[in-house]
This record gives C-alpha cells, sequence and structure tokens, in this order.
C-alpha cells in the first residue's frame, strides 16, 4: 500500500475511468477577480452548486470549501479539486488593479487532503524576460508535485505562458503552448489546463507531444452556446481529454442543458487518432 494508489483513487473521481476524460466547472473565480456574474452571493453559489452536478468535478477556492461542501457529500457527487495557487499575473489584461505578476500558495497538498480534495490545481507561467520569476514558478510546482507524490494526491497545473502569450494572429503562441506544457508535465503534472491553441490541427502538435491529459480553459464567456459546443468538438477532435470551464457555464441563461451538451460531447466522441 502506498501513495500512488491514492493518486489512482482520487484522479478516477476527475477523469472518468471508462472515457479518461472530464468536464470540470471551475467555480474559484472570486479569489482571483472578486464578484462577478453567476457568483455574485453565497445563495447564487449554492445554486450554481446544484447544477453543476452532473460535472465530473467542481474547482473552489479554500475559504469556500466549508461553506459549500454539502456539495460533494454523498455517492455520485462530482470529484472536489481545490485552487492551491492565487495568482495576479493577467489581472492587468482585464483591467483589474495593479498586474505585479505573481503567484502565491494559498495552501498545502497535506491540507487539501485534510479538506477532502481529489486533486488540487497550481499555476505555472512560463516564458517572459524575467527569468529569476520563471525559476521561481518551476520551483513552486515542483515542491507541490513532490508533496503531491508523497500524500497521493493528483495534481493539476494549469500552464500559460506570460504576456505576449498570443501571436499576431490572435492565437496562443503555438511554440510557447507545446513549451508550457510538456514542461508542466515533467514537473510532476497529472494532468494539465491551459489554453486551446485555436484549431484542431496545432492542438494535435500540443496533445501528442505531451504525456498527460490535457483539458482545456473556458476563458471568458463566449457570445452564443453554439460557439461553445463547436470549441468543446475541436478540443475533442484535436485530442484533449476535456474542459475547465467556468463562465461558459454558468453565465449563460441555461446553464442545465449547456452543461448536459457538453458533457455528452466530451464523453461520447471518438478519441482523436
Amino acid at each position: 500500500m502506498d501513495s500512488r494508489s491514492g493518486k489512482k483513487v482520487r484522479q478516477g473521481r476527475i477523469l472518468r475511468p471508462d472515457t479518461k476524460r472530464s468536464v470540470c466547472v471551475a467555480f474559484s473565480h472570486g479569489v482571483l477577480l472578486g464578484p462577478g456574474k453567476g457568483y455574485l452571493t453565497l445563495d447564487q453559489m449554492n445554486e450554481m452548486m446544484e447544477i453543476f452536478q452532473d460535472s465530473d468535478a467542481i474547482m473552489l477556492s479554500p475559504g469556500m470549501l466549508d461553506k459549500l461542501d454539502h456539495h460533494y457529500e454523498g455517492r455520485n457527487r462530482p470529484g472536489l479539486i481545490l485552487e492551491a495557487d492565487w495568482q495576479n499575473v493577467g489581472r492587468a489584461a482585464r483591467g483589474k488593479f495593479p498586474n505585479t505578476g505573481r503567484s502565491v500558495a494559498m495552501m498545502t497538498a497535506e491540507q487539501a487532503v485534510a479538506a477532502g480534495a481529489d486533486a488540487i490545481m497550481t499555476y505555472l507561467w512560463m516564458g517572459g524576460n524575467d527569468a529569476a520569476l520563471e525559476a521561481e514558478e518551476v520551483a513552486r510546482n515542483s515542491s507541490f508535485a513532490r508533496a503531491c507524490e508523497t500524500v497521493g494526491l493528483p495534481l493539476m497545473i494549469e500552464s500559460r505562458g506570460f504576456e505576449p502569450e498570443n501571436g499576431a494572429d490572435g492565437k496562443p503562441d503555438l511554440e510557447l503552448l507545446k513549451f508550457h506544457t510538456r514542461v508542466a508535465a515533467e514537473l510532476g503534472a497529472d494532468f494539465i489546463k491551459t489554453k486551446y491553441s485555436g484549431d484542431v490541427d496545432s492542438f494535435l502538435e500540443v496533445t501528442s507531444q505531451c504525456p498527460v491529459p490535457i483539458l482545456v480553459a473556458g476563458g471568458s464567456r463566449l457570445s452564443k452556446e453554439d460557439e461553445v459546443f463547436k470549441l468543446v468538438e475541436d478540443i475533442m477532435a484535436g485530442g484533449g481529454a476535456g474542459v475547465v470551464f467556468g463562465r461558459n457555464i454558468f453565465q449563460f441563461d441555461d446553464p442545465v442543458a449547456l452543461l448536459k451538451g457538453i458533457v455528452d460531447l466530451v464523453h461520447s466522441t471518438k478519441v482523436a487518432q
């Protein structure tokens, strides 16, 4: 008996054992952005948490867990992912206060296990012109990875590029995307959350060169539900293992139907060859 069994058991609550895929709902925006549509009040969050029950996992910030933990109790409930890092790297681009470009840990792997988490998520920021800051990112994520190995806790790393993250075409820089996702895996991520490359062919390059499953972040709200479904279809065609969506679920008028459609697409599509 060792911690590897703990990782397998917990990861099976995030990535379905039959499909090796997952639909996770990101619901930790408040710790990074403050209050927003879909999570303005605790009552609203409780309503949304019930809607999210068809998902495979829901991600919260540490301080909200004791207020919402009853939504995880019992059989056939979503897995629990705790956001272990706080960061303000991309905040200036959203017009939200000064951007100093730092990430700090909000909790330890041991605390996450004690809280009943099935996984934690950290941020890994790569590229840019500050070699010391990049080294800090690697050191923090390496420490989390080793601690997660010790306690049997899966680690999801959200790998991103420092600005400018996108190329002239508005899509993420492909070489940077391939670089930071591979680094995240090499540091010890069990699965990765990152941005979509913008098209199926380039995303196949990313997923084929990364040895762990990649889930795609939803980012800012899209205009129409059809755009959300098309994005999910392309992600899966490009070898993705699923999605970690927040605003592209709970900021739409009918999040119940939208989530059901996303779950159906993720778990029913054929594996990309």
